[in-house]
């Protein structure tokens, strides 16, 4: 899902998010043998950071996969895809460069998995890393919700170049 927010009276602000009922945060960090995550909150910590992936590591690590019965590609023509029969369906550029775009555009973060939820604001992250953690009923999956300020996307780019995907889906996003 995603909408155009409306934010302090105006809108200058997008929000999307995504939503699966799978394992969670928890259950794939145990399937690989993540000692670090031994509860929720750690398991949803130790995914934010660079580098850390549960997907597994015999594929190149970014390639985009879909099901076996997928019918053409939602990607185009330009992105190699690649059929999975362990139902690793990975679609994303990372959780790392998503936490990236956030931090660089005044933007806010949510992620539950289990039954943990961070919070990522601008004032949260001020007292940790990757924000604040609270406790919630138990819900089996992933939900994560991102929020980014429209005027702050383009900024800062020259400090800390993006990664050629994501700036090529900024750039869309700025020229509507």
């Amino acid at each position: 899902m995603a909408l155009l927010w409306n934010y302090r009276g105006q809108y200058d602000a997008i929000e999307f998010s995504v939503v699966d009922a799978g394992k969670g945060f928890l259950g794939e960090c145990q399937r690989r043998g993540i000692p670090e995550a031994t509860d929720h909150a750690s398991a949803i910590d130790w995914c934010l950071r660079k580098e850390h992936s549960t997907k597994d590591v015999d594929h190149d690590e970014f390639a985009q996969q879909q099901p076996e019965d997928a019918m053409g590609t939602p990607f185009g023509d330009l992105t190699e895809t690649r059929h999975w029969h362990d139902g690793n369906h990975h679609q994303g550029l990372g959780l790392d460069q998503l936490m990236k775009l956030v931090r660089q555009y005044d933007g806010d973060l949510w992620i539950a998995s289990g039954d943990a939820l961070l919070t990522s604001s601008a004032t949260t992250r001020q007292d940790a890393e990757f924000g604040s953690f609270a406790a919630v009923p138990h819900w089996q999956g992933v939900a994560i919700a991102c929020r980014l300020r429209i005027s702050e996307l383009g900024k800062h780019i020259e400090e800390e170049p993006l990664d050629e995907d994501v700036q090529s889906i900024l750039d869309d996003l700025i020229s509507e």
